[in-house]
This record gives structure tokens, sequence and C-alpha cells, in this order.
């Protein structure tokens, strides 16, 4: 029952092996032969978010190289979300890369706790059955906690990543997480400090992740809305090119 965030309860249980790795990457390399699907020398690039949700991912990841060579290409390109798993072994894993993961909710500003927008979160919380009892401390502002990131410096050996707004509050009652008063403008404040400031020389690719999953349950988007149109995607062209 994860949709909620009551991951200790379960609906129906779901166990996972090889064989299903298995079959999961044949499914994907329908997909790696696509032409427009990104690649590295040929090399189709896929990650994982959770890896330590496999069974033996070490195993996994052998498995997946052994059948995208079956299937023509040259290996893959495999990483996953630096911040709470393999932090510094991810190579002895099988991983060839990691990105961080934004939001990075071990690094927060101090939240909002007063004025009238705290008074309104608290009205809407008590609309739509959220708890209280943290007093709305996971309310941070957009502005502030990309100064914080910005000023804690980049992961090293960790492709960046942003994220132009988060909001999950939607599906999860307690331990939720908000990044309140996000634009397009302050997104774009971050992203050009990123392409600007990243050691990009010191990674074999250029790659730099957005977290926006287009999905309302987590509140982070890039799609067009009725709120911005497409000024996120505006902003995110103007400071990365069209190249």
């Amino acid at each position: 029952r994860v949709w909620d965030g009551g991951e200790t309860n379960i609906l129906l249980k779901q166990d996972y092996s090889l064989e299903d790795d298995l079959q999961h990457i044949k499914v994907l390399i329908d997909y790696f032969k696509d032409e427009r699907y990104i690649k590295v020398n040929g090399i189709p690039m896929f990650m994982v978010y959770r890896p330590k949700l496999f069974p033996d991912i070490k195993k996994t990841i052998a498995l997946w190289r052994e059948e995208v060579k079956k299937a023509g290409f040259p290996d893959l390109y495999i990483g996953f979300a630096k911040n709470s798993e393999y932090k510094d072994d991810f190579k002895n894993v099988g991983f060839d890369f990691a990105f961080e993961f934004q939001p990075n909710f071990s690094l927060r500003p101090k939240a909002l706790s007063a004025g009238v927008i705290i008074k309104k979160l608290k009205n809407l919380a008590r609309k739509f059955g959220l708890r209280s009892s943290n007093n709305l401390e996971a309310v941070y502002d957009y502005e502030a906690y990309a100064k914080l990131q910005i000023d804690n410096g980049f992961v090293k050996d960790c492709y960046p990543t942003i994220t132009p707004m988060w909001d999950n509050s939607s599906r999860r009652k307690v331990n939720y997480f908000i990044l309140h008063d996000s634009s397009p403008d302050k997104y774009k404040l971050w992203l050009t400090h990123i392409k600007d400031n990243y050691p990009w020389r010191d990674m074999p690719e250029s790659f730099l992740f957005i977290n926006a999953w287009n999905e309302w349950a987590e509140g982070n988007h890039l799609e067009p809305c009725q709120k911005w149109g497409t000024a996120y995607l505006d902003a995110t062209k103007e400071v990365l090119g069209s190249d």
C-alpha cells in the first residue's frame, strides 16, 4: 500500500525473482532498439530508483548486461539514485553511474511556521484530513530550499538533478514534503547554477536530470498546465538550449 505511504499494510504480497528481471529486460530491449532512445556510444542508458528492493541487484545487473549484449548492444549504461543507497560502493555492485535525487529530503531549510501562508496551509490540511501533529514542519519555501542545495555544493561522482516543484501531501497524510511558492523563474535560477557550475569535465557524460514525473500525486511537472502554461519548458530550453 505504497500509494498513501502506508507501506506496512500489505494488500497483495509481491515477490520478485531473477526470472522476473529477465522478462523485464526483454521488454525493455524493444524500447532500447528505438532510435530515439538515449544511448551513450550506442549503449542504452537505464536507471533504477531503489536498487536495494531487488533480491540481488548485483546478479540482476549482470543478467541485464548479458541480455542486452545478446540483443546486439555493446553493453548497458546503468545508474541509480545515490541519495539513500550504495553511497560509496556502487561500482562494486555493478552500476556505471549515480544520479542525485531531488528533492533531497535530508537537506532542508528552516520550515515555514508562521504568517498568513501557514494559516492558509493549516486550513487546507484540516479540509483534506492532513494531520497537523508536525505543525506543518514539512513545508518549505522553494527559493530557500534551492539556495540551500546550491550552497551545499554538488555530490561527488554523481550526475546533478533538479526538481521544478514538489508536494506529495495528496497521498501522504503524515511525513509529507511540500516546496511552497515555486515558480519558473526560481527554477530557472537553480537550473542555471547547475549548468554554469557543475564540474562537467569530471564526469564521462553531460547528463542533467530533472525530477518531473508529471504526476499530480507528488506535484512535480514540466508539462504545460493552466497556472504556468509552458513557462517551465520555456525556462528549461532557455537555460539548456535546443541542442
